[in-house]
């Protein structure tokens, strides 16, 4: 409400920011009449547009941000069309065909691609081998998650591919991403070290301590192979 007034006084009324299928878009977003200024000379009459431009600027981009947080923890319903691979999945949401990200976790890669070529050449395995232990991944994704089944989706923003980066909620209330580690398949995913932005700090922390107690138990492919999955979760 606060920011509303204050999109008011520089000028902006109507709605504001409204989620559609994941995503968020201005509506309605229009200038009041103009507010009668002192004269003045060019220059000072310039500056002073120049700054409420940027003063609106900011505001907006305040609100969004905002808009985005408020957004985040309200899963919405979806159905499971298609599991790519152990962290990707395509799901129907809000009619729309959507690509989805497992937020916060990662997994060996299934598709020949830099990615694979790089974490093979790291780990020291070939890409045939690095690609076997993807492809488990995906069956293990598979025997959670079902084509059709009707999941819960949390998306907290999007990636550099343009995928939703999710948290997603089976039908029986299991969440996908954490199942995925606990049972060994995934790993915690950071950017440069560093946890994902659009985690908090308790949802980290408890992939953290559920991706320790798979590697001391040795599950899933860190009972395959140990070595290559403590390698790949140090990058």
């Amino acid at each position: 409400m606060v920011l509303l007034r204050a999109l008011r006084y520089h000028g902006v009324q109507g709605d504001v920011y409204q989620p559609q299928a994941g995503r968020y878009s201005l509506e309605k977003v229009q200038e009041m009449p103009p507010v009668q200024e002192k004269q003045g000379n060019g220059k000072t009459d310039v500056a002073f547009q120049v700054m409420r431009r940027s003063r609106f600027s900011a505001i907006l981009l305040f609100l969004l941000f905002l808009s985005s947080l408020a957004y985040a923890g309200q899963p919405q319903q979806a159905t499971v069309l298609k599991i790519t691979d152990g962290d990707t999945l395509w799901v129907r949401l809000a009619g729309q065909k959507t690509k989805l990200r497992l937020l916060g976790i990662d997994t060996p890669e299934k598709y020949h691609g830099k990615k694979l070529t790089r974490d093979a050449v790291r780990c020291g395995v070939s890409e045939k081998y690095m690609a076997s232990l993807g492809r488990r991944a995906t069956r293990h994704a598979k025997k959670l998650v079902h084509v059709g089944d009707t999941a819960q989706v949390d998306i907290r923003g999007y990636g550099y591919y343009g995928r939703g980066l999710a948290v997603v909620y089976l039908a029986d209330g299991t969440c996908l991403n954490t199942r995925m580690v606990q049972d060994g398949y995934a790993w915690v995913y950071r950017y440069h070290g560093r946890k994902s932005r659009q985690l908090t700090r308790k949802e980290f922390d408890n992939l953290a301590r559920l991706m320790r107690d798979a590697k001391e138990s040795k599950r899933g492919l860190w009972g395959r192979d140990y070595r290559v999955m403590d390698c790949l979760s140090r990058r």
